[in-house]
């Protein structure tokens, strides 16, 4: 496949135009396209307003500026987006630090120590010597002890420790993440409890359970990233079962055991919302439902035969378009 040419905004406009594209207001259009460019407009958007018969051409009647709405509308539910999934983020922080520092202490050389934690998977280095998943958490913690900004120098030069509610600010989401499964079995299970509110007597005898919360974690954490990069979110569906099936969840999203397995209501904006509910904070389940259902009505009240198509989009099975925005979300 060739790669696309340059083409200037005038001919962008008349590329637009011949595959039966119309403008209300030529010139805003073209400012919109030296904005955010054609690619993202267009590429990440044609497939919701393109002829099923000839994938080429757009409806007939179809404007720019509905393609730029369904964009914006995109681009203001990453921001409800990120900003749930940072509150996740922070919530795991601070039950990771939290429990570490109850059972370890809060000083370096009670924390930072290996033997505290899971060996992790094993690999194999470039001159045949064996590391494992831990080392890599512990070369991140040295990194940050050595550290020479703030917080990591304050607390080094005033108190000569920096303790883990501090150094957790350090690590990534990623990294948080993997730091937890790496946890041993009693830990790991106080913090799943903290996360969640459910009871540690509970959680220990109930692997699918963290399994499932490690999952909810992960496809948060997929949703973060991909909204920090300003891609594309409205339809994002991570490849690989995120999601891991657990009890009745499958039921708690209104799909069957069979359409869950096949993928509906795994992994897509929808299923994140609702899985979000599994965590003791409301705050990333009333941000993420709160922006969906805002922007969406929003849109709807220009563009209202949009409806079944961005719901069905963002992963709501079984769509009832006869029902409120408020009653499906």
């Amino acid at each position: 496949m060739k790669e696309s040419p340059f083409k200037t905004i005038d001919e962008q406009i008349d590329i637009l135009k011949e595959r039966n594209l119309n403008f209300i207001d030529k010139e805003n259009c073209k400012k919109k396209l030296l904005e955010y460019g054609y690619y993202e407009i267009v590429n990440g958007f044609k497939d919701f307003l393109l002829k099923s018969k000839n994938p080429d051409k757009f409806n007939d009647n179809e404007t720019f500026e509905h393609l730029f709405a369904i964009y914006e509308l995109d681009k203001n539910i990453q921001q409800g987006v990120l900003r749930a999934t940072l509150e996740v983020e922070l919530l795991l922080k601070t039950a990771l630090a939290y429990t570490i520092a109850k059972r370890y202490g809060e000083k370096e050389c009670q924390y930072v120590v290996k033997t505290n934690y899971k060996l992790g998977k094993e690999y194999t280095g470039k001159n045949g010597e064996k590391f494992y998943s831990i080392d890599n958490i512990f070369e991140k913690l040295k990194k940050i002890l050595e550290d020479d900004f703030n917080p990591f120098k304050h607390y080094k030069d005033e108190y000569d420790n920096i303790p883990p509610w501090i150094i957790m600010k350090g690590f990534s989401f990623g990294n948080c993440i993997h730091f937890l499964k790496l946890q041993k079995a009693d830990v790991k299970n106080e913090i799943i409890s903290i996360l969640t509110g459910i009871p540690k007597d509970f959680i220990e005898n109930n692997e699918d359970f963290k399994k499932f919360v490690i999952s909810v974690l992960n496809l948060a954490y997929r949703f973060r990233n991909r909204s920090a990069h300003c891609s594309r979110i409205y339809n994002y569906k991570p490849k690989g079962a995120l999601l891991l099936y657990y009890a009745n969840f499958h039921n708690y999203i209104n799909v069957s055991r069979n359409e869950f397995d096949s993928g509906i209501g795994n992994n897509d904006l929808y299923s994140l919302y609702r899985a979000l509910n599994v965590l003791n904070s409301s705050k990333p389940n009333i941000i993420l439902g709160s922006s969906i259902r805002f922007y969406i009505k929003e849109h709807l009240k220009l563009f209202p035969d949009d409806k079944f198509n961005i719901l069905k989009s963002i992963g709501v099975p079984n769509v009832d378009i006869n029902l409120s925005i408020d009653d499906i979300l």
